[in-house]
């Protein structure tokens, strides 16, 4: 019987030029790198370390000079805001000291911009708690993101070798298939010929449609293992995919090597994802010194300058 290939193909059309270059069927250090790059939870992942660098540089921000504008616009005939506006404006006359306009004042308009300078000097550790706090996020993040990166390339080779094995066990079911297939048509003929009783054809059609049964589960199991591979290497649903088969002589696993306390002391100061809840908890403290800074003093330098006018000409400063 000739060998069979044991190559995966789907029909459609390739969805990305990274791969759609690629001669042949895809490698696995192909698939890794497309996972890698397109793998829509490490990208989601990539983007929030992102966000918390954004916040880092906006809390180191917090220590530099805080410029602000204010404009404001008001009409009032309150008494008081009627009378403060003339002041603001210098436009206060003898004739606005009389009760009955005090009392009763004509509707004010009052246009007023002011430019302000603000640099904190002291804020009971305020400033600085938060800084190391978005720091600490911003550095689980990114071990977040390396963790990921590694659990994607784990999740890529096990996809990968599913689909392998997959073909594998569709190969072998059907040269299973193929057998019993003969050895029906061969107990047909016996039966035929009267050499064996009908019983021996029966047994052997039941053989062939469990052979054909086991098939199907396999092709079924195949397609799964498709679809896996695919969703972590982030391809498009009806992208091209073949594999070439597995090397079982030249790529044999390594051999387990058991565990020992020295291991596990590796395993706990290299581990992405214990580095990055440390970093949670370095921030989760500082978040806590930040909250008790709030009953501190706090001084800071305010420089401000104000324009007053009864329009937007700003005369009066």
């Amino acid at each position: 019987m000739p060998k069979k290939s044991l190559s995966l193909a789907l029909c459609g059309v390739l969805a990305f030029p990274s791969l759609a270059a690629v001669a042949g069927p895809l490698s696995l250090d192909e698939a890794i790198r497309h996972a890698l790059s397109q793998n829509p939870e490490l990208r989601a992942s990539d983007r929030q370390v992102q966000a918390a660098d954004a916040r880092a540089d906006a809390a180191r921000g917090a220590f530099l000079p805080q410029v602000g504008v204010r404009y404001l616009v008001r009409r009032s005939d309150n008494p008081l805001d009627a009378f403060a506006d003339k002041l603001n404006t210098r436009s206060v006359t003898s004739a606005d000291f009389d009760p009955a306009r005090l009392n009763n004042p004509e509707t004010s308009t009052l246009h007023a911009t002011q430019l302000s300078v603000e640099l904190p000097i002291y804020t009971g550790g305020r400033l600085v708690a938060g800084m190391r706090e978005a720091g600490a996020y911003a550095e689980a993040a990114r071990l977040s993101y390396e963790r990921r990166q590694q659990a994607t390339v784990y999740n890529t080779l096990h996809a990968y070798r599913a689909a392998q094995a997959a073909a594998i066990a569709v190969t072998i079911a059907n040269d299973a298939v193929e057998a019993a297939r003969e050895q029906a048509e061969t107990t047909a003929r016996l039966v035929r010929q009267g050499r064996i009783v009908a019983s021996d054809r029966m047994t052997a059609e039941l053989n062939l449609a469990a052979a054909e049964s086991m098939r199907e589960q396999a092709a079924h199991r195949q397609r799964l293992a498709i679809e896996e591979l695919r969703l972590v290497t982030g391809l498009a649903a009806d992208a091209e995919l073949a594999l070439p088969p597995w090397q079982s002589q030249s790529e044999r696993p390594a051999a387990v090597v058991p565990a020992s306390a020295e291991s596990e002391r590796r395993a706990l100061a290299t581990r992405k994802d214990l580095k990055a809840n440390e970093a949670l908890l370095t921030a989760s403290r500082t978040r806590i010194t930040a909250a008790r800074a709030a009953f501190q003093p706090q001084v800071g330098v305010v420089a401000a300058d104000s324009w007053y006018d009864d329009n937007a000409a700003f005369n009066h400063k």
